[in-house]
């Protein structure tokens, strides 16, 4: 594994408590990553009463880098303690005349070439609130804020992120106005790291949460009033080693998916009516999987493929989810809590875990993506049956009388069955990338897999007025209006205005978790997916020139728009054609991690990981599989150039060259029946290991 840049860190006045900053240019390597890392260099700055009481030493020579190795991260600790002037007050006044604090943080950072570097604040920097150097005041609340502002602004405008550290609390000796008045710069610290999205250790807190614990008490910490003792040493040791280890452990995951959209419904795939500026960003700064599909041609199976690792025929879920009593027989009506999800698989190493939106793998409580190892999950859905199915003692579901002739999905009140109404008319699209910012924000300092399930843009179409009229506008000035539609049930041109309205408030939503990613210093760290379920909804988009749509196994049902980025991994700017399914997304997203792999789970995933890394242009797979067994009753197999459809009620076959006829319009099956035979028997046997279910009678299953 490839190591990072350097990551910065440094400490002050540690005999007085601790305010750390700590300044991380980037990820350095993965706690669960098998490879090597290189050692971590770490310069500690502190005062000569950080010298005399040996804190330095004690927190950072001898039990932090004991701590990081047991983690498998070796450090080397550096006590670069520059004594005299408090770095709060950045030296700059008249008795105090000495070098700049930020000069001296330079000087070390250039010697030593550290990965970490530690800024520490302690009490003496608070103890009355003014400037006035005669009442033996250090610095304002206000002149530290601006300092820690500007001390921050300086190492992340290098590329690093800080993380802010408040100082020990004291014991109830210390007089009341001292403990209020540095209390004051706990808070501003707590604020600081909330408003310029910091990560926080927050030893103060700690210690409130020892003393809340019953016979406990936090002056077992202490040497005396305020010092902390050897144990107090080793705690501040034990939580800046499991921040250090979050940072440096690996990347982030953020999984976005879009419902419904068809692969022709972006700019960067040629469609020149919607309007994708964001997404087209994201393709140019990452990989585009021009050849990825969907595990079926609908939602449903499509998230249990990516929830377990598994083909749809194996889970069951083979069409979307309606009620146990409403579903085919055949169809497996929720997914089992006995898989063993991606989810979990991250929370299983360490990751905040976060859904927000549409789920549709059954609608009981007990079946919802809180339960599936999200820690934090909501969305929902707006069916009547589904409230009726996830609160039986709810007497009336709230969408009973207004579905679905004022049906409002997409504006608040939204009724979905786990999320809150917004104020009204809140748009649906903004509210769940708001929720989603907001468990990055709160997670910011720790690992996280955050998964945005859009729900638009499925029908309703429900879009803010404006942007309907400026397509209106647009489709007209094309000359797009006009057009007649051959079969409106699979249309051939992207002229609807309120679906290009949709689709463009998903990109600017895009856009604003992109940006929110760049202000929290997270992207370089944050492995970025973005896809759909299925193919376009082919009566209100067009998906030429792919053939097909939504609900069948042509290219316009089950191949999807997908792009991964992961800055300066996957080579900005790059596609591959190697053909990928959403199972693979699982053992995939936890290798990149450098987490271990549930072979027994994602048992057809194979991971694309050396793909998206440029060490290699495929993956070792004869075939990808669908199948369907419903609708139109049909199975496909796509092995190399070639796909076959079986459409198995009617014994009928077709076969494609999808290299030189990407639109499936000349079938080869009778011209090349001996690929076709092949291709039937590898899918026919396909389909009975993985036990696929039927509808009907035992002879679709021969």
């Amino acid at each position: 594994m490839k190591t990072n840049k350097k990551i910065c860190v440094n400490w002050r006045n540690l005999r007085f408590g601790f305010l750390a900053a700590v300044c991380v240019v980037s990820a350095v390597t993965s706690v669960c990553a098998q490879e090597p890392a290189r050692p971590l260099t770490i310069v500690a700055f502190g005062d000569s009463t950080t010298a005399v009481r040996g804190t330095v030493k004690q927190v950072y020579a001898d039990r932090l880098p004991a701590l990081l190795k047991a983690r498998g991260i070796e450090a080397k600790v550096i006590n670069a303690g520059v004594g005299g002037s408090h770095t709060g007050r950045l030296a700059d006044n008249a008795r105090h005349k000495r070098r700049h604090a930020l000069d001296r943080l330079d000087d070390a950072v250039r010697h030593h070439k550290p990965d970490i570097v530690l800024i520490q604040f302690g009490w003496n920097d608070s103890w009355v609130d003014s400037d006035n150097l005669n009442d033996a005041s250090r610095i304002s609340v206000e002149k530290y804020s601006a300092n820690v502002k500007h001390i921050a602004k300086t190492l992340t405008g290098d590329g690093a992120r800080v993380i802010l550290m408040t100082p020990n609390r004291p014991n109830t000796s210390v007089a009341a106005w001292r403990v209020a008045r540095t209390l004051k710069y706990v808070e501003e610290v707590r604020w600081l790291a909330k408003s310029e999205a910091l990560p926080l250790v927050d030893v103060w807190r700690e210690y409130d949460r020892i003393e809340s614990i019953k016979g406990r008490s936090s002056d077992e910490l202490l040497l005396d009033s305020v010092h902390p003792n050897d144990q107090g040493h080793a705690l501040v040791a034990d939580l800046l080693n499991r921040k250090i280890a979050q940072i440096t452990a690996g990347p982030n995951v953020l999984f976005i998916m879009v419902d419904d959209l068809g692969w022709s419904d972006v700019g960067f795939n040629g469609s020149k009516v919607y309007e994708t500026p964001n997404v087209d960003r994201l393709a140019r700064q990452g990989m585009v999987l021009s050849d990825f599909y969907s595990g079926g041609p609908v939602c449903s199976p499509t998230r249990a493929s990516i929830m377990t690792g598994k083909y749809t025929a194996r889970t069951g879920i083979t069409t979307y989810l309606l009620s146990p009593s409403r579903d085919a027989k055949h169809l497996q009506s929720h997914l089992p809590l006995e898989e063993f999800t991606i989810a979990e698989a991250f929370k299983k190493n360490g990751f905040a875990t976060g859904y927000f939106g549409k789920w549709h793998l059954g609608y009981e409580n007990k079946f919802w993506a809180g339960n599936q190892g999200f820690d934090v999950a909501k969305g929902g859905i707006d069916l009547p049956w589904a409230w009726t199915l996830c609160y039986p003692d709810l007497k009336a579901a709230p969408t009973a009388k207004i579905w679905p002739k004022q049906h409002t999905r997409f504006f608040s009140p939204y009724h979905l069955t786990h999320l809150k109404n917004g104020p009204k008319d809140e748009y649906l699209t903004e509210r769940l990338t708001n929720e989603t910012i907001a468990f990055i924000e709160k997670h910011r300092g720790e690992r996280f897999f955050a998964f945005l399930s859009f729900h638009t843009v499925h029908t309703p179409l429900q879009a803010k007025p404006e942007k309907i009229e400026k397509y209106k506008k647009k489709i007209a000035a094309l000359g797009l209006d006009a057009k007649t539609e051959k079969n409106r049930r699979e249309k051939s041109f992207q002229n609807n205005a309120a679906y290009a309205a949709m689709v463009e408030h998903m990109d600017e939503n895009v856009g604003r978790l992109l940006t929110r990613l760049d202000e929290l210093k997270l992207s370089d760290n944050t492995i970025v997916v973005w896809t759909s379920d299925n193919g376009g909804k082919g009566s209100v988009t067009s998906n030429l020139p792919l053939r097909g749509m939504k609900h069948n196994l042509y290219e316009g049902g089950i191949r999807v728009p997908t792009i991964v980025r992961w800055p300066e991994k996957i080579t900005a700017g790059t596609s591959n054609a190697t053909p990928l399914i959403s199972n693979d997304f699982y053992p995939t997203l936890l290798e990149l991690a450098g987490c271990p792999t549930e072979p027994q789970q994602h048992v057809d995933g194979i991971s694309f990981k050396k793909v998206l890394l440029g060490k290699s242009q495929t993956v070792e797979r004869s075939a990808i599989y669908w199948h369907y067994p419903h609708s139109r009753q049909e199975a496909a197999i796509r092995a190399g150039q070639y796909k076959l459809l079986h459409r198995f009620k009617q014994g009928r076959v077709e076969l494609y060259d999808l290299k030189s006829d990407l639109g499936e319009r000349s079938d080869l099956s009778q011209q090349k029946p001996e690929v076709a035979k092949q291709l039937l028997a590898k899918l026919k046997s396909w389909q009975k290991n993985v036990g696929a279910k039927f509808q009907g009678d035992a002879k679709e299953q021969k």
